[in-house]
């Protein structure tokens, strides 16, 4: 509970309640959706689409949050969807069992620099876990793309 802001969902009911919703909703959209083509079952390292395919990549919840990935797999999966979108935004950018920012987060920055990629902390209007307020923007450098 502690973890949390609860201001938003007030209670752990109430977000169990938005979670399941979103799961059934998700779920009643599935084969539609896979046969659409709105879902690809896909390695974040290896996505299956062609170089700036996309104008946008969001990684949400996954990035950041679980360091057991470890900083090679957080680096692979950035450049990666960098590969495919123009811009990439991940949030949020910290741990979930630390609480607190990321230790992958100056190491990815630092690389991204040295590979001429415009990267910073952006905050947002969202926070339900403690801390997790802000993202991370990616673009290629403006003077490098020309």
């Amino acid at each position: 509970m502690d973890d949390y802001v609860w201001e938003k969902i007030k209670t752990p009911e109430e977000l169990l309640a938005k979670r399941m919703a979103a799961m059934r909703e998700f779920l009643d959209d599935y084969d539609t959706g896979k046969k659409e083509g709105r879902y690809v079952n896909a390695d974040i390292t290896k996505l299956p689409f062609r170089k700036g395919e996309f104008g946008i990549a969001l990684c949400s919840h996954f990035l950041f949050l679980y360091d057991a990935l470890g900083l090679t797999f957080h680096l692979k999966a950035i450049y990666e969807m960098l590969r495919v979108a123009k811009e990439v935004r991940i949030f949020p950018v910290k741990d979930m069992r630390r609480n607190a920012t990321s230790r992958f987060l100056a190491p990815v920055l630092r690389a991204l620099k040295k590979d001429n990629y415009r990267a910073g902390k952006i905050a947002v209007d969202y926070e339900f876990q403690k801390g997790a307020y802000a993202m991370l923007k990616i673009t290629r450098d403006v003077a490098e793309a020309r």
